[in-house]
């Protein structure tokens, strides 16, 4: 069973591959989470969100969004529960 990360990195493709080394901008963060770019400045500023800064320059790792959307990931216990009791063939 996928978990909704694990859809979420399928969907958006290669450009929140968490072994990707390249930085990503507040753009192309918000094209790939599918929120706007003023979401993602007001989560840098309210400290919500990973991020470096570069002098002014904001980026972004992929690895850490992908850990940082792991954490933010929730499952309903009835979910939990249901694949729990499920048999592995």
């Amino acid at each position: 069973m996928r978990t909704v990360t694990d859809q979420l990195a399928h969907e958006i493709g290669d450009g929140l591959n968490p072994g990707d080394t390249r930085l990503l901008t507040a753009k192309e963060l918000s094209e790939r989470l599918a929120i706007s770019e003023k979401t993602i400045y007001a989560y840098v500023s309210k400290g919500l969100i990973p991020f470096i800064k570069i002098q002014s320059n904001v980026r972004f790792r992929p690895q850490a969004i992908h850990e940082w959307l792991a954490l933010k990931e929730y499952i309903p216990a009835e979910l939990t529960r249901r694949s729990s009791h499920r048999r592995v063939s």
